[in-house]
């Protein structure tokens, strides 16, 4: 009688900081039923669900050469050796004619193995590249979803703005939802905080061009916004709070920059010694008592926020004017022109803004708004908001309340010296295409876990570039729309064939959740472990991404230093030389056996720490006027510009493509993950949404199969008219495969303004019906 058991496994953590486990039961070699694990304290999404399905059809189970040319989908399989003697000899010739500048490591999310774990091949990869040689590593993740939030927070709040502590949900007499959609993109804690603080009286608005899940469950009020005008919204709100006088003077006032002194001729902030040889780096503020510059840090000063100084030959004036007479160019009458928002709501949403404290405003980290051309300066005339009103209680950035050790250990164990990335993720093509752009000479790609053709915006662009190489390695679980275009092919296994270790609380990642923090500085969450253990043999000769940077390192010669037999042994390692670390003591109880036996073990003894007045910005506090930014030629407060592509600024092109694209994340997707799974595409196949308006002037019905088109390219796909949606804009979901009409061939490669991320809302389409052949 075959024996059954319960293995402890995590669905992979492709969500990022919503990882899931489960427990699957194994008879026999094989997963026979599949649960929630006891101890999750949400339910995991549909796409964990799917996980469960193990034995996929499509999955690559042996290693593969490419027989015809580049892209026509023509195999022939091999064994392993040839496969990595093959890789081995062709990035040897490339480093030999061209020196190690000429491979490029392409990693990012799209697989079941995801880089910040700290089981994650990733690490291994860069130390065996590093002694090698070097390669250039292009890091696929955050430059592709989270640069532009996270830019624009960092120069605002000193970091990416995750331990920026707001009012919690269930204290909050008003939350906006600006550009998210956490009922579809958030699949553990966010929707339960809000639903909870509804149940609790809390009144919710929602902007978007589209009708969400979210705006649904949540709205109170939904208002549309025009793509790309949400800047120009925000600082017309932020017009009104400083002409009623709504905004909090005194959270402004001592806990921002703003009453700090801008020169007129440089246009960089007073310090002592600008106009007293030898005098301090302070900044300074124009005292209304003394009536001259100040020292900031001084007391009993009566700071100016606004009005025109001089002072020895210079001309001043607070960042804070600087704000009034850029929020001025947006009086409600001509942000409504532009956003399609009424003059009267904007200044009603202003005041209640301002009346409703406690209150929060909830914007992407990434996505949606992140995806526009000068998305940086949206996203911090947005946050703004959330400062001037004082819905801001502090900064926990402390690494001991947010590191559990198992990541930093690893780091430390496999640190090598890093390779810098010339050149932005999403100008991989353009620095093969185009070596001159960033000075690269890029003959060679090894691409793992990641999926360039489907993630990068311009996708034919992009088919170009792989087909302009030298040589091109990808291993991955499918045979993906980057993968068709190798010269090697290496199969790795699914999830419950690997070992795999994360480090998180029962809502999320364990240091992305300051935002649900209660008031008194305590977590709301239990730190944890997730361990996933090898569950069942990989499908055919597929191999753990972990096992496979280990055969290629023996192959090029580095087998000492690569002496793990699996990922298990490399974890053991990490986790015991953390638990010796005095710096986690909260690790001495935790061994493997646990893990593996409990899934998910809690965290004790964390240090409980609350919010500080206190920022690591260059002045210690919140940024509203970036000199950083300045001195790179940037826009020192959110000045807002047109999107790049668009009526305004291409009125020709808008003519030809009148329709505004945007994509979003889907729940049936998590990047290019699941985008084959047959049970998730029972119940949704990608379409494009647009109004019934625009679908009427094309003579299009619901239903209908279209071509979405515009120069870059063309997309075959069902449409959905509905009301949901504004009127000349369209929606297609993110990452979808090319024979489910994958957006990013008809998306541009523009960059955002200094994150350098994607700006796949930037584009222009038109849309016609099918003719029935």
């Amino acid at each position: 009688m075959n024996e059954k058991k319960l293995v402890n496994v995590f669905c992979g953590a492709h969500c990022s900081d919503r990882t899931c486990e489960f427990q699957a039961e194994v008879e026999a070699g094989k997963i026979v039923r599949f649960q929630a694990h006891p101890k999750m304290k949400y339910p995991p999404c549909a796409m964990g669900w799917t996980s469960a399905f193990y034995y996929h059809p499509e999955a690559l189970q042996y290693p593969l050469k490419r027989e015809g040319g580049r892209g026509e989908d023509k195999w022939q399989r091999i064994s392993w050796d040839e496969a990595l003697d093959t890789i081995v000899r062709e990035l040897n010739a490339v480093k030999a004619r061209h020196g190690n500048e000429a491979l490029a490591w392409y990693s990012g999310w799209t697989a079941m193995t995801e880089w910040e774990l700290p089981s994650s091949p990733r690490l291994v990869l860069e130390k065996l590249f590093t002694l090698w040689g070097g390669c250039v590593k292009v890091a696929g993740g955050h430059s592709s979803l989270a640069g532009a939030a996270s830019k624009a927070k960092t120069h605002l709040y000193g970091d990416s703005g995750r331990n920026v502590a707001q009012p919690e949900p269930n204290e909050c007499k008003l939350i906006i939802i600006w550009g998210l959609n956490p009922a579809e993109t958030w699949h553990k804690a966010r929707m339960s905080y809000y639903l909870d603080a509804r149940e609790r009286g809390a009144r919710f608005i929602v902007f978007d061009p589209v009708f969400t899940p979210t705006a649904a469950a949540l709205a109170d009020e939904y208002i549309p916004v025009r793509p790309g005008t949400d800047g120009a919204l925000a600082l017309s709100m932020i017009n009104v709070m400083i002409r009623e006088r709504l905004y909090d003077s005194e959270f402004v006032a001592s806990h921002t920059n703003a009453p700090f002194l801008v020169r007129s001729d440089n246009g960089l902030m007073l310090r002592e010694n600008h106009i007293a040889p030898g005098g301090a780096q302070e900044y300074l503020v124009w005292d209304r008592n003394s009536n001259r510059p100040q020292d900031h840090r001084k007391p009993a000063l009566d700071p100016a926020l606004s009005g025109k100084y001089a002072w020895q030959d210079l001309e001043l004036e607070p960042v804070w004017q600087k704000i009034s007479d850029l929020a001025g160019e947006w009086p409600p009458e001509r942000a409504s022109a532009l956003t399609g928002v009424p003059a009267a709501t904007i200044v009603r949403l202003a005041r209640e803004l301002a009346a409703a404290k406690p209150a929060r405003i909830d914007g992407p980290r990434g996505g949606s708004l992140g995806f526009h051309t000068w998305a940086e300066n949206t996203v911090t005339a947005i946050e703004f908001l959330n400062v001037i009103t004082g819905n801001i209680r502090g900064n926990l950035d402390l690494p001991a309340n947010s590191d559990i050790g198992l990541m930093v250990t690893a780091r430390k164990i496999l640190q090598g010296s890093k390779v810098a990335t010339p050149f932005p993720a999403n100008h991989l093509a353009e620095a093969i295409l185009d070596p001159s752009k960033y000075n690269t000479n890029i003959r060679a790609l090894f691409c793992m876990y990641a999926n360039p053709v489907g993630q990068l915006g311009n996708s034919n662009r992009t088919i170009s570039a792989l087909q302009r190489l030298d040589f091109v390695a990808v291993a991955d679980m499918f045979m993906t729309a980057t993968a068709r275009y190798a010269d090697i092919v290496l199969p790795s296994c699914l999830a419950w064939a690997r070992s795999q270790v994360f480090e998180g609380s029962d809502i999320g990642n364990v240091k992305r959740y300051a935002e649900f923090r209660r008031i008194d500085g305590a977590s709301t969450c239990q730190k944890q472990l997730y361990f996933s253990e090898k569950a069942v043999e990989p499908l055919g000769e597929s191999k753990d991404d972990f096992d496979i940077v280990c055969a290629l390192a023996r192959k090029l010669g580095y087998g000492r230093q690569f002496p793990w037999q699996n990922v298990e042994e490399y974890i053991t390692e990490v986790l015991e030389k953390a638990r010796q670390d005095p710096a986690f003591p909260w690790l001495k109880s935790i061994s493997m056996e646990r893990l593996r036996s409990e899934g998910i073990v809690d965290v004790d003894e964390f240090p409980s720490v609350g919010p500080v007045m206190e920022f690591p910005t260059p002045s210690g506090k919140i940024e509203l006027y970036s000199e950083t930014l300045l001195k790179q030629g940037l826009d020192a407060i959110p000045v807002y510009r047109h999107p790049e592509e668009g009526a305004v600024k291409t009125p020709e092109l808008h003519r030809r493509y009148p329709l505004n694209l945007i994509v979003s994340h889907s729940q049936w997707r998590a990047g290019n993950n699941f985008y084959n799974q047959p049970e998730l595409l029972e119940n949704y196949i990608n379409d494009v949404l647009l109004s019934p308006s625009d679908a009427a002037r094309r003579g299009i019905a619901d239903g209908d199969t279209v071509t979405v088109f515009n120069e870059r390219g063309a997309i075959e796909i069902k449409a959905t008219v509905a009301e949901a949606i504004l009127p000349g804009v369209v929606h297609v979901y993110h990452c979808g495969s090319p024979d489910q009409g994958m957006e990013n061939l008809l998306t541009g490669n523009r960059l955002t303004g200094y994150a350098r991320s994607p700006t796949f809302n930037t584009c222009l389409v038109e849309v016609k019906r099918k003719l029935s052949s």
